[in-house]
Parts: C-alpha cells; structure tokens; sequence
C-alpha cells in the first residue's frame, strides 16, 4: 500500500514545489520592496549567512582569516537575505508536506491495528462463546448418562 501511495505523494509535492517556487520569488520582491523586510527581515540574515560562510571557508581551507569578516554592501545583503527567506518558505512547506504525509500514514496505520485488535477481540469471544457452550453440552451429556443409568438400574 505504501508503495502504491508513493509515487502520488511525489507527484503532489511536485506540484506544491512548482507552485510554490512563484509565491516564493512574489515574497522575495515584495520582501525587496519593503523597508521593514528589508531592514529586519534580509539584511541580518544575508549578514549572518555571509559571515558564517566565510569562517567556514577559512577554516575549511585551514586559515586563520580576518579578525572582522567585512560586512556585504546592503543591496547584496539584502538578496542573500531575501534567497535565504525563499528557500525557507519552500523548505517550510516541503517540511508541513512531510509532516502530514506521516501523520496520514500514522493514522492508516493506527486505524488498520485498531481493526485487527477487533478481530482479535471477536475472535476471544467467539473462543468463550464455544467453551461455554462446550461446558453447557458436557453438562446435558453426563445428566444424560445419569438418567440412563438411574433407568438402568
């Protein structure tokens, strides 16, 4: 079943990765735009990003490096910024995607043991049903023979 499923959760989160990408890049240029994303939204980010990748590089490269990683001019920044919001929101979205497709799967699987306990169930009543009636038989079975007896003798 899982299987089967499989290739139609590829296919829809396809389609929500393609349309995702243009509300994305409207975000990026509205983000752009704003002096509020601009300011807080972008440029920290884009700073940040820029610093963190070039100590990485330094020390991957087995560098000491500058003291003060020289800061990005405001317009680079701020596309850093605005590329790192866009992948985020995609990430984001692929992630929610992610989530409810486990939590579906969970749930298919929760319900189809909830269906073989009820059996399982049924089954020991069915089971105690027979013993009962088992017991009921063995009981007319030896009053039976006793009366058979008695009119034997």
């Amino acid at each position: 079943m899982v299987v089967g499923s499989f290739p139609l959760f590829k296919l829809v989160s396809l389609a929500v990765k393609q349309v995702s990408k243009p509300v994305v890049n409207s975000l990026k240029t509205a983000a752009k735009q704003s002096d509020f994303f601009r300011k807080y939204i972008c440029t920290w980010p884009g700073q940040g990003y820029h610093w963190l990748e070039t100590k990485v590089k330094m020390q991957l490269m087995g560098l000491s490096g500058p003291e003060k990683v020289q800061p990005l001019s405001e317009q680079k920044a701020v596309d850093v910024g605005a590329e790192l919001l866009g992948e985020s929101l995609v990430f984001g979205i692929a992630t929610v995607m992610l989530f409810f497709e486990y939590r579906r799967g969970q749930k298919k699987e929760e319900k189809k043991e909830d269906l073989q306990n009820q059996k399982l169930i049924d089954l020991q009543n069915q089971v105690k049903e027979l013993e009962l009636t088992i017991e009921t038989n063995s009981a007319q079975v030896r009053e039976l023979t006793r009366l058979v007896h008695a009119k034997q003798s």
